[in-house]
């Protein structure tokens, strides 16, 4: 700090404004100087507005350290320079909140920790007496924000933690959770990525949740898509826990309009939804195996704790605890007749007639299409019968492999390829002949083997948009009548963009169980080829992965 252009302030000018003093004079008698006496050295003095100095003093000034105090029980010990309170010191006020730290003429400036009354605490970085730059509040809560703050409030990039242990970590504008960041609610093992507004959802956003693995799950729920006003809007797709997934068009939270539904087991529905319901149509399954008319309700964010330990949510899972397949066998029944007036119980035997799952689960049509179209299907259902025998034993060894992986992924519990490769390998199915590549490429040609956990806007709204033209299109000039549906517009640009390529060769690349099967399938047609007598080439495949898994087993027991 540069000092003033005089350099004294002569004792005659100061009493203009104080009342009394203790502290020596010193003469002034150089000719560049006023001439007088001006307070010097260490002293006090008592100002007439009831404001009082200790410390002290050069030239008539307030100057080195000392301690001031107002009328008003304000206190400030530190730095003066020039009668400006200038360097480090501390400030007190009578509520009992204080700071401690870097002063420029007056105010907070540069690095200090502040203290109010009801123990909230503010260390970091200040200017011009406002929070500024970076710093740490701890509020008396436990509520912890450390980040970037700008003319006193939280503005730029941080983490807002709360005693609960959910926290937002991103942008903020203004005091406000404002761009993009991560909300994640730990008490509620639930995530939210992606933009905000007004410290709530809006943009394009995606949630999951964190539920613990259960039998029959491959993936976590999870939505992905756009939002508005913190609940889902717009279009989005939702992934269920077994595989199924939504995507298509939402209103604050409910599925309403056109959407495309792809089933657990790879069927697909393209259609309406009203009221978060499916609209039924020819494309409807005819199968009741899945409830699809669950709705979701949105995870509401506001700042205050007490509100977020919880606008509840509740999930809409498609019936994931329903059985994949139904156990064949038989049951017992009872019934009564009457024989000379006496009730004599029967024990009845009936036996259920099941379906085998594979007839859907199961598309392989791809590998035979210059065949003959009744031999390809009576060697499929051959195909379709062995698998069903080996259902057990395939569910087995995929739980097995998904269980050694070391992959913690919040998004899936599901097989990878590399685990399939391993399980390959391991039963020394694979050959030079035979590789991986050559594997994977006719992998991807089938027709319920490309699945992708992520989407980007961009793509979505492609797809949907030729889904739902190729739909209007399908439908008779009645049916178009008496629906009500738009087709948003896609630019030609926008249309003909290529997306990110999907890499076939991806280790990390999901399967869900009707992958794995899929993926034996044609694993044998590699090796060993099509018709005929193709169920017994898949069972070969089979009864070597078999023979490898009990070998590996007798050697654990054995070691």
């Amino acid at each position: 700090m540069n000092p003033p252009r005089n350099k004294i302030i002569p004792l005659e000018v100061a009493n203009v404004i104080i009342d009394k003093y203790d502290t020596t004079l010193n003469l002034l008698e150089e000719s560049t100087e006023i001439y007088g006496k001006a307070l010097d050295g260490k002293g006090s003095v008592d100002y007439k507005n009831g404001n009082k100095y200790e410390g002290e003093f050069t030239n008539g000034m307030l100057h080195g350290i000392g301690t001031f105090y107002w009328r008003n029980g304000v206190k400030y010990s530190g730095g003066f320079q020039h009668n400006k309170i200038f360097g480090e010191g501390r400030y007190d006020w009578p509520d009992g909140s204080w700071y401690e730290g870097d002063v420029q003429f007056g105010l907070r400036h540069g690095r200090g920790k502040y203290v109010t009354a009801d123990d909230c605490i503010y260390e970091g970085e200040w200017k011009e007496g406002l929070k500024h730059g970076k710093g740490i509040i701890t509020y008396k809560s436990g509520t912890v924000f450390e980040g970037d703050f700008e003319r006193g409030l939280k503005h730029g990039y941080g983490k807002i933690t709360y005693p609960s242990g959910n926290y937002y970590e991103g942008d903020w504008a203004f005091d406000k959770k404002e761009g993009h960041g991560i909300m994640c609610w730990v008490d509620a093992g639930e995530k939210y990525t992606g933009n905000w507004r007004d410290n709530k959802q809006e943009g394009w956003g995606e949630h999951v949740w964190l539920e613990e693995k259960g039998d029959g799950k491959f993936l976590r729920n999870r939505y992905e898509g756009e939002w508005k006003n913190g609940l889902r809007h717009g279009i989005g797709v939702f992934y269920y826990g077994n595989g199924s997934k939504y995507e298509g068009e939402w209103i604050e939270n409910l599925k309403e309009g056109f959407a495309i539904f792809t089933y657990e087991d790879g069927k697909i529905f393209r259609g309406l939804y009203r009221n978060d319901k499916m609209v039924p149509n020819k494309e409807t399954p005819r199968s009741g195996e899945f409830d699809l008319n669950n709705s979701h309700t949105g995870h509401l964010v506001t700042e205050d704790e007490s509100i977020l330990k919880k606008q509840a949510t509740t999930l809409s899972v498609i019936n994931e605890n329903q059985p994949a397949i139904k156990r064949t066998g038989k049951r017992q029944a009872t019934t009564t007749t009457e024989k000379a007036g006496e009730k004599k119980e029967i024990s009845v035997i009936t036996n259920e007639i099941q379906s085998n799952p594979y007839d859907t689960l199961l598309d392989i049509f791809d590998l035979f299409a210059e065949e003959d179209i009744d031999t390809t299907i009576h060697e499929i259902q051959e195909v379709k019968n062995l698998l069903l025998r080996y259902h057990s034993n395939m569910k087995l060894w995929y739980r097995n492999y998904a269980a050694k992986q070391q992959i913690n992924s919040e998004e899936s519990f599901a097989l990878t390829s590399r685990m399939f490769w391993k399980m390959l390998r391991d039963a020394k199915v694979l050959s030079p002949k035979i590789t991986i590549a050559a594997f994977n490429r006719l992998f991807m040609q089938g027709a319920k083997n490309n699945f992708s956990l992520h989407t980007t806007k961009l793509t979505l709204k492609k797809h949907l948009f030729i889904a739902k033209r190729d739909f209007i299109e399908s439908l008779s000039e009645s049916e178009r009548e008496n629906i009500n549906i738009d087709i948003d517009s896609v630019s030609e640009e926008e249309l003909f963009q290529i997306d990110n390529k999907t890499d076939v060769h991806d280790e990390n690349k999901i399967l869900f169980f009707r992958h794995f099967v899929d993926g034996l399938v044609r694993v044998a047609y590699l090796k060993y080829g099509g018709f005929p007598d193709f169920a017994k080439k898949i069972e070969e495949v089979l009864l070597k992965i078999q023979n490898a898994q009990e070998k590996r087993k007798k050697a654990k027991i054995s070691n």
